[in-house]
């Protein structure tokens, strides 16, 4: 056993169990941890990841977002419903991500998408309007077609251009049925 605070390896009192005092000691003390370990337990942010680094990531989340309860319920005794923490949780992931879901809902190809337009709409409480990145959108009959039948290229994907990836080819966006939105490309 290694410890900063037990120098010497007293046994304890008992001569029954015949312990050292540092055993002893953490015994006495543990619950603590196991405390800690079993509210984490109730609501976690942790995910399934062979990468250690996110592990520890998502530990540090889960550990930060309990104290940070903590010292809010030291500050709001107030508070008694049964579920408070989890409405704690709830308002502190909202302020962390509410800037930059909102910056995002703005963003044409992130609301394309109908699941995240749909999650988003959820966090924001407000109704959000896929917006037309490249023109005019045109039903899938009224789509320009080559000879071969393929929708003809349009231009280069702003993305790419602007990150300087493999400048990738993009065809007419097209409205589908359902009213979403597809980008082919090529």
């Amino acid at each position: 056993m290694l410890s900063s605070m037990h120098m010497s390896p007293i046994i304890g009192s008992n001569k029954e169990t015949a312990k050292p005092e540092i055993i002893l000691y953490y015994n006495k003390t543990k619950s603590g941890v196991d405390n800690l370990d079993k509210l984490l337990a109730e609501y976690t942010v942790k995910r399934r990841t062979n990468r250690w680094p996110l592990a520890l990531f998502y530990n540090i989340i889960d550990i930060a977002a309990l104290a940070a309860y903590i010292i809010y319920m030291e500050h709001n005794p107030q508070l008694v419903s049964s579920d408070r923490r989890r409405k704690f949780l709830k308002s502190l992931s909202l302020q962390l991500c509410g800037k930059n879901i909102e910056e995002r809902s703005k963003n044409c190809i992130v609301t394309s998408k109908l699941h995240v337009r749909s999650a988003m709409q959820d966090v924001l409480g407000r109704e959000l309007r896929p917006s037309i990145c490249f023109g005019s959108a045109t039903s899938i009959s009224q789509t320009i077609r080559d000879s071969t039948g393929r929708v003809a290229v349009v231009g280069s994907c702003y993305l790419c251009r602007e990150l300087k990836r493999k400048q990738r080819k993009l065809e007419k966006l097209a409205l589908t049925a359902d009213n979403q939105f597809v980008m082919n490309m090529q």
